[in-house]
């Protein structure tokens, strides 16, 4: 079995937290993977100001440049494994493929210091505990409410989710009343401080799921999560959400997009500067321990609904094979058909129809983990939600979350002449139409996809190249049909492809093990 390798970076200046983060970290890492937790040489004691802040983005960005020219990271896109540069369809060949190398990174801070450096100096995926966080928290659930250290660090973070353009599905930021500093100094007290800040987001803005806007806070999650969870309100680890998505990620052989903003970068931080012309400090031999962690426990499996939205045999002939094709080994998936709806969703009447028979399938098909909608119009996804009590997913908002961690702004390629308006409408209701560089039609009909493969790649292709045009760096497929074109599209177009049906299937996984005190 191939290895995934995960570095995750301290982005201070002492080890004291590294210890306890890899201890954290071993329940999250899967048996046979491995994960390292580093420390910067020189950097702040803390990242809670516009200053310190600024000290550990560029620890971060010296410290990732040094580790690069040791080559343990691929020095560009030519050494990219090629899964990597688009595909969005699991592929496991792709892990591992960066030999003793990393395949992914983590900053472990919701400010995220270094994260844009990163992806510009390195050709494997990084993620930030903040970002992620911010783009993916909306999958649980219905209002989203960040809890920070202190004014400062909340004010900070609000500024953050802003530039990001994720911040209309946050309710607010609010501070907990200990610096970042002293969150481990008086554990209960801390504990005490995040229990009643959730409290009163909740009065304040009825919000349903809280997010710990502080990676320190870590150690206390469980604890916390176990009243709080009990009121009815989802917590949120950004660091074990972060190193979920990174597995997605790198099971998925996606990496972000590297050009446009971020520029793929060659010689770090000073290049062309006076500063270029000093000599590299010598860095700390980091990897002295060997390979990382391996104990990892079995996961649980994961029992994911997929609820076909279609009554077409054979147009979903293909689905169950791809759909367990599409997952990790622990992932289970079965697949529910509707007795009664449209033979594919390419107008609203049609959506309207198949949303009845999709919520009488999943109230009939047994417990499950987490259910996934298999039609890019998601339909029914909030009624299915109500009705079951269970969290559900659909392609189309888990492959635009995703999409924004990989790329400045996103572009969705769908079929028939409506879809560029619907699939706006869409994106708007997410709030993320500021990352959203627009949508396009083909003009091929769903139940034509597979007539001409051909044909169907090449216009997949041309309009997504428009989009790029537009400032798309990353491709959303609009149409879960399109599945099995996704790696002849992404190999034409050379940026991040995301398949949705994929993607929705891999971010379920995600939701219910996201929360590692809910041991899955």
């Amino acid at each position: 079995m191939d290895v995934a390798r995960y570095l995750v970076v301290n982005p201070v200046g002492t080890a004291t937290w590294d210890a306890g983060d890899t201890a954290y970290l071993r329940r999250l890492v899967a048996p046979g993977d491995e994960v390292q937790v580093v420390s910067l040489p020189e950097g702040p004691e803390a990242v809670d100001g516009e200053v310190r802040w600024a000290e550990a983005e560029y620890g971060v960005t010296r410290l990732l440049e040094g580790l690069r020219a040791r080559g343990l990271f691929a020095r560009g896109e030519e050494d990219a494994p090629a899964a990597r540069r688009g595909g969005g369809v699991a592929d496991t060949t792709a892990r591992g493929a960066g030999g003793a190398g990393y395949d992914a990174v983590l900053i472990n801070c919701f400010g995220d210091p270094g994260l844009f450096p990163a992806r510009e100096l390195l050709a494997v995926p990084v993620l930030g505990a903040g970002e992620t966080a911010l783009a993916l928290a909306p999958l649980f659930g219905e209002g989203v409410a960040v809890l920070a250290p202190d004014e400062v660090t909340a004010g900070m973070l609000a500024r953050y989710a802003r530039r990001l353009g994720l911040d209309r599905d946050i309710a607010a930021f609010f501070p907990i009343g200990v610096p970042v500093e002293a969150l481990e100094s008086e554990p209960e007290l801390t504990a005490a401080r995040v229990i009643g800040a959730a409290r009163r987001a909740r009065r304040r803005t009825g919000c349903r799921v809280v997010v710990l806007g502080c990676t320190g806070l870590a150690p206390l999650a469980a604890r916390v999560a176990s009243v709080l969870e009990e009121e009815g309100l989802t917590v949120l680890e950004p660091l074990a959400l972060a190193f979920r998505a990174a597995e997605v990620l790198v099971r998925l052989g996606l990496c972000h997009h590297r050009g446009g903003m971020f520029v793929a970068c060659g010689d770090g931080p000073g290049a062309g500067s006076s500063r270029s012309s000093s000599p590299r400090p010598e860095w700390p031999d980091v990897f002295r321990s060997g390979p990382g962690d391996r104990t990892g426990p079995e996961p649980e499996p994961v029992d994911v609904l997929l609820l076909n939205a279609v009554v077409s045999p054979g147009l979903l002939s293909w689905v169950p094979g791809y759909a367990r094709s599409a997952v990790s080994p622990w992932t289970r998936v079965r697949v529910a058909d509707i007795s009664d709806g449209p033979p594919c969703i390419e107008t609203f009447c049609q959506e309207a129809w198949a949303r009845p028979g999709m919520v009488r399938a999943a109230l009939q098909a047994g417990p499950f983990h987490v259910a996934v909608v298999n039609c890019f119009a998601d339909p029914a996804v909030r009624a299915l939600r109500e009705a079951t009590g269970a969290p559900v997913l659909g392609p189309a908002e888990s492959s635009c979350r995703l999409a924004v961690i990989l790329g400045r702004r996103f572009g969705v390629v769908s079929t028939g002449s409506n879809a560029g308006g619907w699939t706006e409408m869409q994106v708007r209701e997410m709030g993320l139409d500021a990352r959203c560089a627009g949508a396009a039609g083909i003009e091929v009909g769903v139940l034509a996809l597979r007539e001409d493969r051909g044909a169907t790649v090449a216009a997949i292709v041309q309009e997504a190249r428009r989009l790029a045009e537009r400032g798309a760096e990353v491709i959303v497929l609009g149409c879960t049909g399109m599945a099995e074109l996704a790696h002849e599209v992404a190999a034409q177009l050379g940026m991040p492809v995301l398949e949705p049906l994929a993607v929705a299937l891999n971010l379920a996984d995600l939701v219910a093990r996201a929360r590692p005190w809910l041991r899955r």
